[in-house]
Formats: C-alpha cells, sequence, structure tokens
C-alpha cells in the first residue's frame, strides 16, 4: 500500500515559500503594484508514485532547511507542480494572509495569473477551493484590485470561467478578468523586467510560437460582450461577442 503523503502545517507554508506560488513583484503600466500567482503550483490532486519519493526524501531529514535545500533540486528537475499538491488549502489562505496581503498594503493593484502547466486532472484545486481562496481575500483588497490577467489560457480555462466565474467571483471580481494570450501582449499591460516570468512558462511560450497566430488570437479580452459600433457586421457574432485569445 502506498504510503499516504502528510507535512505538517508550518512545513507547508515553509514550502509555500520556497515555491513562491504568490509573489508580490513588479508593476503594471500604471505604477500599480503587481501580484504574480502561478497556477501550476496550486495544491491539487497528489501524484502518488511522486508524493512516496518526496516522503521518503521528507523523513530522512530532521532540518527543514536542508530538506528545502534538497527539494530545490526536485524544483529543477520539473518536480516542483507536484510538491505543491503537499500543500493544503488552509495552507495557502494563511500564506497569503500573513505574508502576501499585507505587501499589497492598501492601494490598487493588478494580478498575472500563468495558467501554463496546469491539469484539470492534476492540479486543479476545484471550485471549493477557488471559492475559499476568494473569500480569504479582505474586501478593501477585492476593491483595491484594477485588473486580473489570466496568461496562456485554454479554451477549457474559458469555459469554466464562463460558466462558473460569476459565482465562484463575486463582487465584481470576474469582470475585472482579461485573458491574454501571448507574453509579448502582457508586456503592454505590465512593466517589462521588473517580473520574473518562470522558464516553463517562457517554453509554453515558445511551444505556441509554432501554431500561428490568428484573428482569435490577438492581444488581450474579457468574456464580456462588446457594444455595437457603427459599421459592424451584425451577421458576424465576433462583431458583438470576442472569444480572442483561446490558445
Amino acid at each position: 500500500m502506498a504510503a499516504s503523503l502528510s507535512l505538517s502545517f508550518p512545513d507547508q507554508i515553509s514550502l509555500l515559500d520556497k515555491l513562491q506560488l504568490f509573489r508580490v513583484q513588479g508593476r503594471d503600466k500604471r505604477g500599480n503594484k503587481v501580484l504574480r500567482v502561478i497556477g501550476k503550483y496550486l495544491p491539487g490532486k497528489v501524484n502518488s508514485a511522486f508524493g512516496n519519493q518526496i516522503l521518503t526524501l521528507f523523513l530522512q531529514f530532521t532540518d527543514l532547511k536542508l530538506f528545502c535545500s534538497v527539494l530545490q533540486n526536485f524544483i529543477f528537475l520539473g518536480y516542483v507542480a507536484n510538491s505543491a499538491r503537499m500543500v493544503s488549502c488552509e495552507a495557502v489562505k494563511k500564506h497569503l494572509e500573513d505574508s502576501v496581503f499585507p505587501k499589497l498594503g492598501e492601494k490598487p493593484f493588478s494580478v498575472v495569473y500563468f495558467h501554463a502547466g496546469v491539469q484539470r486532472g492534476e492540479n486543479f484545486p476545484g471550485i471549493s477551493a477557488l471559492r475559499s481562496f476568494y473569500d480569504a481575500v479582505p474586501d478593501p483588497l477585492k476593491e483595491n484590485l484594477q485588473a486580473v490577467y489570466f496568461v496562456h489560457p485554454g479554451l477549457q480555462a474559458r469555459i469554466f470561467l464562463g460558466t462558473f466565474g460569476r459565482f465562484i467571483f463575486t463582487g465584481g471580481l470576474y469582470g475585472k478578468v482579461k485573458y491574454v494570450s501571448r507574453l509579448e501582449f502582457m508586456w503592454e499591460y505590465v512593466r517589462k523586467g521588473e517580473m520574473e516570468v518562470p522558464e516553463f512558462v517562457k517554453d509554453h511560450e515558445e511551444e505556441l510560437e509554432y501554431r500561428p497566430l490568428t484573428t482569435l488570437d490577438y492581444g488581450m479580452e474579457s468574456d464580456f460582450p462588446r457594444p455595437y459600433c457603427a459599421g459592424a457586421n451584425m451577421d458576424n457574432p465576433m462583431a458583438l461577442y470576442s472569444m480572442r485569445c483561446i490558445s
């Protein structure tokens, strides 16, 4: 029987610090702080084979710092997404409250969310967890949030948010989500060079470059219908509702 995978609550917090799932870094073009979120590192389904490896490794160390140092090798080997599965939703909320929210202060800010590497059956936290994270955000921060730049959205992600987004993210947050299909378009809204982009996100971007951009794949867009403009072709649904940035 496979061994169960478990970390103490303090160890989970330390792991979140190491993974940098949430990091306040850089500013947008309006000078607001940017909260970077890496979707691949969100807690989700545990891969049992990897979990047993990490558990065996962890039991060999009594020094958490030494363990984190060894774990860093796993990060560079591409196992970091699996290590995030050892973290509970409660630990994520505690980490946000203690280490992330205070850094945002009381001024407007934006969020850049990297979706590359998220797989629904592996590291997607689920509806209840997403709602739990959202409920943990203080109301003043929700009001200060200017935009959520959703980088590299897939078709499934857009369908999911289009279906459940309004129910999960209340209070107008859903309307602040902007889909960004390529990094080059993100730099139009976020200062380039001030925010670190993970290597696997860059690799995903390179993979997308082999797929030619189409008229549905340019720039940034939300899920909200556009107002009718003179000269628009009413026979073309794209004139009324944009489905750009599906990748």
